[in-house]
């Protein structure tokens, strides 16, 4: 049978014995000692005596055990043996240098204790039936809603932001699972109920009561989307987060857009695709007639002209955004020579300029609400838009109500009545709201929530692979990571699967390319030339620089 040795503090010997319990309740035989070590050294025979004869080692961290030498005594023993040693996180402390590169299980919030110790037990090759929960059960914090069912659907880890940094050389690059749910917006796929009190479309800053969607009356067509960050700016030429982008691309939209599902770009608000120069220097496109703003206001060359120039000549200054690094880099100008014709002139050939073009920082936004020379943060509700979506109604604590365009000529309108967007303060509080039946969609949902939601059977989970990116970057300009051989090393060294499902419990993919699948150029490049984990190869590079056990290659990590 195999033993499990635990290595505690007595302090904390209460979390042991139930800890213990389920252990011997899995099939292990489990060693701890009752009455505390710390007291005496007669002990000393019978600990090492057990240490030997067990398989594992766990060792519970807290601040009462890192201050205790027995703990410490009986780890570097245990470490001598080559045992596998598994730390658990009890109470915060600040965590021994010894551990640092040993993965630990956190086992400080009481709700995820079974679940953890499930991990534990698969670590040591046991599967066991899933342990019975030992705290009470959530209980809705509202009646259940009578449209809830299968249509409901929890979202998973979402982030869009795309400047990331990518490690070339040496970089480990991790994709994540993530549910894009912008489409399903606009396919009306999801319901749920609407507000009592209809939007007065002219009010600024009008409060959602926080407690609107559990007292609404049922038959009505929304979507309520929980997300845990909020806004600062709504002006295209000035917004930065997340969830201002994903507002945008709701509310606005490019001259080119991807067809849902693939990543082939399409004309959107133009008419066809571009009339490129020879020297690629000059875009030419033709808008598509009958465009309209939600409030009815058409939408013609030299509008749309106008306010994309503000990214080139206001954009700079603003506050929140981007157009100073991402857009004037690129672009020397931008024109109308006709009611219906734009062109766009390039500094230099960009092969990815189209790509660049399907940003939303590149929608159309209202004249009359973002003035030429002016940065806007938050304008006055309603904001119109050009896209499927308008904001009817917003505040600044991080909630937006977003209507149907009825002007959208696009594939894809909005097929309910409205989008409520709620802003939670953290993780933790949406996690609560899609337990508690609040919440349609949760966007940015932690991962390690998942397991958790799962268990609902009202919820269907569904995930995509998405763009977004992990990684670690390089410096190529100070030593030891100037040398080809040593970021070889790292990129051959390091295991991009155990982290993907350790680090990411599985809701990851390991990349071996600087881009995502599905994106124009990714290749996985580094698959063949280095697959790892490979340690020997890694220690062949090393060795290639004079790198040995005498002579150690250090590396700072930030």
């Amino acid at each position: 049978m195999t033993q499990v040795f635990i290595s505690y503090s007595r302090k904390d010997l209460e979390f042991v014995q139930r800890l213990a319990d389920d252990l011997i309740a899995a099939g292990l035989e489990v060693w701890y000692d009752l009455s505390g070590l710390e007291a005496g050294s007669r002990w000393g025979g019978e600990i090492q005596k057990a240490i030997k004869a067990s398989q594992y080692f766990i060792v519970i961290l807290s601040s009462n055990s890192i201050a205790s030498e027995w703990v410490e005594k009986e780890f570097l023993y245990a470490d001598n043996l080559k045992l596998k040693i598994i730390p658990i996180l009890y109470q915060p402390c600040e965590i021994p240098m010894w551990f640092i590169n040993l993965h630990f299980i956190d086992m400080q919030v009481e709700r995820d204790y079974p679940k953890r110790v499930l991990e534990l037990l698969k670590l040591m090759g046991i599967k066991p039936a899933p342990l019975e929960k030992k705290v009470p059960e959530l209980a809705p914090k509202d009646p259940v809603r009578p449209d809830s069912g299968p249509d409901k659907v929890a979202q998973f880890p979402w982030n869009r932001r795309w400047g990331a940094w990518l490690g070339i050389g040496g970089g480990i690059l991790i994709l994540i699972t993530i549910l894009t749910f912008s489409i399903l917006w606009m396919q009306g796929k999801f319901r749920s109920i609407q507000p009592t009190a209809s939007p007065d479309p002219g009010a600024i800053l009008t409060e959602i009561p926080p407690n609107a969607i559990a007292n609404n009356p049922t038959g009505d067509n929304s979507i309520t989307i929980g997300e845990v960050e909020s806004f600062a700016s709504l002006d295209p030429i000035n917004i930065n987060t997340n969830l201002e982008f994903e507002l945008l691309r709701n509310t606005g939209e490019t001259l080119v857009v991807r067809r849902p599902g693939s990543t082939e770009l399409i004309p959107g608000l133009a008419a066809s695709m571009p009339v490129i120069s020879q020297d690629g220097l000059t875009y030419t496109f033709a808008l598509r007639p009958g465009v309209r703003f939600s409030d009815g206001l058409e939408l013609n060359a030299q509008l749309y002209a106008a306010q994309l120039d503000r990214l080139l000549k206001t954009g700079p200054s603003c506050e929140y955004g981007m157009a100073g690094s991402m857009v004037v880099p690129y672009l020397e100008s931008i024109t109308a020579t006709d009611d219906m014709t734009m062109v766009f002139q390039l500094t230099k050939p960009y092969g990815y300029f189209l790509q660049f073009l399907e940003l939303p920082i590149f929608s159309p936004s209202h004249p009359d609400l973002f003035p030429s020379e002016e940065c806007v943060q938050i304008p006055p509700a309603p904001i119109p838009g050009v896209g499927p979506w308008f904001i009817s109604q917003y505040d600044q604590d991080g909630v937006a109500v977003l209507e149907p365009n009825p002007y959208y000529l696009g594939e894809l309108p909005g097929q309910v009545d409205q989008v409520i967007v709620r802003s939670y303060p953290d993780t933790q509080s949406l996690a609560q709201a899609v337990l508690n039946g609040e919440v349609d969609i949760a966007w940015n949902f932690y991962y390690t929530m998942q397991a958790e939601v799962q268990k609902m059977e009202e919820l269907t989970i569904e995930t995509v692979q998405g763009g977004s990116l992990f990684s670690i970057v390089i410096n190529h300009t100070t030593a030891p990571t100037d040398d080809p051989n040593v970021y070889k090393a790292i990129a051959s060294a390091i295991d991009r699967t155990a982290i993907a499902n350790q680090v990411y419990t599985g809701n990851a993919i390991p990349l071996y390319s600087p881009l995502p699948p599905g994106m124009p150029g990714a290749k996985d490049v580094f698959g063949s030339s280095y697959p790892s984990p490979d340690q020997e190869a890694a220690r062949l590079y090393l060795a290639a620089s004079g790198y040995d056990e005498n002579n150690k290659c250090e590396i700072n990590i930030y």
